[in-house]
């Protein structure tokens, strides 16, 4: 028998070791954060690089082990869908406010009923303070820290958030998806909850399919898993991209539900001047799916604007969702405020 023998490592020494073994290893030690950009379309290339482009656009910047995604809705305001998908990707939001318009106000009553609660407002053209509080007094938005416009200040302040990391299984709601020659299908999503790991057995939801994650890459190097708040790019094997859409999730098998009925608790905008009533259609905003619902039961009879209450939805579809998951009510062909509420599925 030997005897036994404690070996002391030096605290400097063992973190050097740590990093290098899970360099080696291509583990993920890194903090990850998205972040909204609303009211300024330069601001994310004044940030950030540019990475995916589509009818959202990504831009994502890296300090030390801390990597931020930030999101611009660029199709917004001419269509409601990328406010929504911004809405339902990001952990914190900055306002830009450069003119004081019906776009403003409807992405303050957005982020409002959404519940984004951090964030920061920045003003430009000579807006002030006082200009705003009538529109943002009694919102979420109150309580938002007013920065300058500066770069350097305002990547101070977003390398300074951290986000809850949410634990429990892993759930990755799809942005994008296609074929890579010699690769096969990839999709590209945010890990909401969980760590996604190489070699995962998942399932697609709605579609119900069983697939394996071949290879994970966060902004475009590989590693052997993706933490919550990680922009990953998945190589699946056993499912095809055509068989894909955007807002289709990946979790564990028995995790999430399916199903064409929501029930909400939803908090109908005390500036919807049409109460919700059954068979009213509207859109709904749920992760990264947007779809078209009918109503077929309201709790009272009809929800009227700043009411909260009860409502069954009918979809045209099998969506994919969970207990507590955010609901975002809108309609887009509407000429006026195009945001009716938002609840919690139920």
């Amino acid at each position: 028998m030997f005897p036994s023998a404690r070996i002391q490592i030096p605290a400097p020494a063992l973190k050097t070791l740590f990093l290098i073994l899970a360099h080696t290893c291509h583990y993920t030690i890194m903090d990850f954060s998205i972040i909204g950009i609303f009211g300024d379309k330069n601001l994310g290339k004044e940030l950030a690089k540019k990475g995916t482009e589509s009818d959202i656009t990504l831009y994502n910047i890296k300090k030390e082990d801390n990597i931020i995604s930030f999101v611009e809705p660029t199709r917004y305001p001419e269509k409601i869908q990328p406010l929504s998908y911004t809405l339902n990707m990001i952990d914190y939001a900055i306002l830009k406010i450069s003119a004081i318009d019906k776009t403003l106000a409807e992405t303050i009553v957005a982020i409002d009923a959404f519940g984004i609660e951090n964030g920061c407002i920045i003003f430009d053209n000579y807006i002030t303070s006082e200009q705003i509080k009538p529109y943002v007094s009694g919102t979420i938005l109150e309580k938002y820290e007013v920065i300058e416009n500066d770069m350097i200040k305002i990547r101070e302040v977003v390398f300074g958030f951290e986000p809850e990391k949410k634990e429990g299984a892993v759930k990755i709601p799809i942005d994008h998806h296609f074929n890579v020659k010699g690769v096969g299908t990839v999709i590209l999503g945010t890990v909401k909850r969980g760590v996604v790991k190489k070699h995962d057995e998942l399932m697609v939801y709605p579609a119900n399919k069983k697939v394996q994650v071949r290879s994970v890459q966060i902004h475009d190097k590989d590693y052997d898993e993706g933490a919550t708040g990680a922009r990953v790019g998945l190589a699946l094997k056993n499912i095809d991209s055509d068989e894909l859409d955007r807002g289709f999730v990946l979790a564990p098998e028995g995790t999430l539900k399916t199903g064409d009925e929501l029930k909400l608790k939803l908090r109908l905008s005390k500036y919807w001047k049409e109460p919700l009533a059954v068979d009213q259609v509207h859109h709904i905003g749920l992760g990264m799916q947007f779809f078209p619902a009918k109503i077929i039961n309201v709790e009272k009879g009809e929800l009227k604007g700043g009411e909260t209450g009860e409502v069954v939805f009918k979809t045209d579809r099998k969506v994919v969702f969970e207990k507590d998951d955010k609901a975002i009510i809108l309609r887009p062909d509407g000429g006026g405020l195009r945001v009716a509420g938002c609840g919690a599925v139920l």
